[in-house]
């Protein structure tokens, strides 16, 4: 399921990456100092930065690739990607003490903030289905007869606003109690 989930996900990535390009495309036409160029590099420098960033060439081949194969699910291939950056920072001898901790700090930092946002998130679901609030709003569009593609309409309208508030894992677990009746 979570495989399938992932396949689906390609096709609004790739439209999210082709506005962005648009948009980026767009915003530097119009404000051309935005984005100055850069020296243009030869044929020999592109395929010198190509080969010292084999790398990350070959993490991103074997992390997508793992997933599309079917040789392991996501979350293996989180932790694989995770695993070989760190022996490619081992044996290129990048990784320092100092790397290290701030990396452990960053990760514990991010840790904390989702559980947070978790433990808030479940507060927040449990006072408002205390409050029967979402029981109220579907029986308040049930009585004005909103349509369904009405209320799919608002919600994405919704997640729109709450998207650029939220990240998306806070904007569905706060609104997870309201959509889901």
């Amino acid at each position: 399921f979570v495989i399938t989930m992932f396949v689906a996900a390609v096709i609004p990535s790739v439209n999210a990456v082709l506005f962005q390009l648009v948009a980026i495309t767009l915003h530097t036409r119009m404000n051309p100092e935005a984005a100055p160029a850069g020296e243009r590099r030869d044929f020999r420098a592109r395929m010198i930065a190509l080969r010292d960033g084999w790398g990350a060439i070959v993490l991103l081949g074997g992390v997508i690739g793992g997933i599309y194969g079917g040789i392991f699910t996501v979350n293996e291939a989180a932790a694989f990607g995770t695993v070989f950056a760190f022996l490619f920072m081992v044996f290129r001898g990048r990784l320092t003490k100092q790397v290290l901790m701030d990396s452990l700090r960053d990760t514990a930092a991010n840790t904390a903030m989702i559980y947070l946002i978790l433990f808030g998130a479940t507060i927040f679901g449990y006072f408002v289905s205390a409050t029967r609030m979402p029981d109220e709003l579907v029986n308040l569009m049930q009585v004005w007869g909103l349509s369904p593609a009405l209320v799919i309409a608002v919600l994405i309208v919704m997640y729109l606003i709450l998207g650029s508030i939220f990240d998306t894992m806070s904007a569905l677990l706060i609104t997870l109690p309201f959509t889901f009746p």
